[in-house]
């Protein structure tokens, strides 16, 4: 759950960055493009959004004369990413030194889009193995249970003497080692 929740987040912190570069492209001052950022954001996501409440709180602390690089400093703690820790640092650094805030601004929403499509990627490529392998954890003890219902002759050498005891034995074990193992695969988190 936790994964999913970032996941939005950083969906909508790329959505409220597209937001401010608009407004900041269209001659709005950064304070005011985040402003209006959270208008739009409200518009899109609505007021219960938590990523549109840490707007708000943005747009209160900012009316209450708090600079805008300890605000957004505040946001990118709030959110857990990444990416919102390094903008607001490389942010921070632009604005007193003098750097291009378009730039900045463009070049963090094609960093996020980049990664959420990679790991959209690798979400698709894990699930359908991740379905592929309970297939093959099944497929071993559907033709056991064929064998045994339609030819139970044909299996009773391994059953009724003592070495094809051992062998089903050390086969039954390897057959769980490779489950575990494969369940231990297919758990990776993007």
């Amino acid at each position: 759950m936790e994964l999913q929740r970032l996941q939005k987040r950083k969906e909508e912190f790329r959505e409220t960055l597209l937001c401010v570069g608009s407004a900041f492209a269209a001659g709005y001052s950064m304070e005011n493009a985040w402003r209006a950022a959270c208008r739009e954001m409200e518009s899109g996501y609505g007021e219960e959004c938590d990523t549109v409440k840490a707007l708000h709180r943005m747009v209160r602390r900012m009316e209450m004369n708090e600079n805008l690089e300890t605000v957004l400093s505040d946001f990118a703690s709030w959110s857990g990413l990444e990416e919102a820790k390094e903008f607001s640092q490389v942010f921070y650094y632009a604005k007193r030194g003098g750097g291009s805030m378009k730039k900045i601004i463009s070049d963090t929403i094609s960093q996020i889009t980049e990664k959420l499509e990679v790991e959209r990627e690798i979400r698709t490529a894990i699930s359908s193995k991740r379905l592929e392998q309970r297939i093959m954890n099944v497929v071993p003890i559907g033709i056991l249970l064929y064998l045994k219902l339609a030819s139970p002759g044909y299996l009773a050498p391994l059953y009724d003497n003592a070495a094809g005891i051992v062998i089903m034995a050390v086969s039954l074990g390897v057959y769980a080692s490779a489950w575990l193992l494969s369940e231990k695969i297919v758990r990776i988190e993007v």
